[in-house]
């Protein structure tokens, strides 16, 4: 069993959509890391007051039952009453959602991991999770709002030590262990990142291609109105990456409609994918009377951009 916890976070499963799920920009302009796990199930917030779990076992000795005992026991153990709901979700109170979990099996093992609210800001879980109202189309997984609620709404001496040691007992009772015989071993990111395979791992989850390229094929739609002209951009996404953009405008400068356009397709679907179309765009353009409309072009789709 895993016991940790991490700064401002947005993690997405493994089959969706970040444009549709949070919201990128916002994200990056405060430092909110984005991350794809490997697992499936929604997208989640994670601060510092959340706590989080991994449970790693062979096949022949996994149980999702008895992960989900022994969150239930300890959680219960700080003074409230859980239920278990659906097929990953412990709520709490009047059925408000407190842990949600998500699982994968590799060839040799499974693990089983997930989250609890002790004291998560929910004002940013509203402010990153919130999907920015565009058309946009995704063959991928949509995340289920449900009410949340932290276990320091109910109980609030609570906090992720206190909870981390409920979990250290109730494991080991499961497991018919003694806690005051159990090696518990203190994990430091610098020193696991020293071992090559697991900063190979690391990397890979951190690359732009992970995080983004992964995301299954999408569609999105900006219509906005300019002093030259309506235009109408739809864009096509597969891997992140744009591979067809179609625009419309009542313009009189067809060159320029051709050229974005053009230089839309091929760029990662970001802002600096954007930036680099408007760019040889407005290379292509220069010195025409057109010129001009690139600048707002490149203004107004980086603030569309989910």
């Amino acid at each position: 069993m895993f016991l940790w916890r991490n700064g401002p976070t947005v993690v997405i499963g493994k089959h969706q959509n970040p444009w549709k799920e949070c919201k990128v920009s916002e994200m990056e302009a405060n430092g909110v890391t984005l991350a794809r796990r490997r697992s499936g199930g929604g997208a989640v917030y994670q601060d510092l007051g959340n706590s989080i779990f991994t449970f790693l076992n062979s096949k022949d000795e996994y149980s999702q039952d008895r992960n989900f005992s022994i969150l239930q026991r300890a959680i219960d153990s700080l003074g409230v009453k859980t239920s278990f709901s659906g097929r990953n979700d412990i709520l709490i109170g009047d059925g408000r959602k407190i842990s949600g979990s998500a699982f994968k099996n590799a060839l040799d093992r499974s693990f089983h991991h997930g989250t609890v609210l002790v004291n998560v800001n929910k004002d940013d879980v509203e402010r990153y999770l919130t999907v920015n109202k565009l058309k946009l189309q995704s063959k991928g997984v949509d995340s289920v709002r449900q009410r949340i609620t932290n276990l320091t709404d109910f109980v609030p001496s609570a906090s992720h030590e206190l909870l981390c040691q409920a979990l250290v007992r109730e494991f080991c009772a499961a497991y018919g262990q003694d806690p005051k015989t159990v090696s518990i071993e203190e994990l430091h990111q610098e020193e696991i990142l020293k071992l090559p395979e697991v900063r190979q791992i690391h990397d890979e989850l951190a690359s732009w291609d992970w995080r983004f390229g992964k995301t299954p094929e999408f569609g999105i739609n900006m219509e906005t109105r300019f002093p030259w002209g309506v235009i109408d951009v739809y864009i096509a996404a597969k891997e992140g990456k744009i591979v067809d953009s179609k625009l419309y405008s009542d313009t009189l400068y067809p060159i320029f409609v051709e050229s974005v356009q053009k230089h839309l397709v091929g760029a990662n679907f970001e802002r600096r994918g954007i930036n680099n179309a408007m760019d040889q765009a407005k290379k292509e353009l220069a010195g025409m009377p057109c010129e001009p409309h690139v600048e707002e072009m490149r203004n107004w789709m980086l603030s569309q951009m989910p």
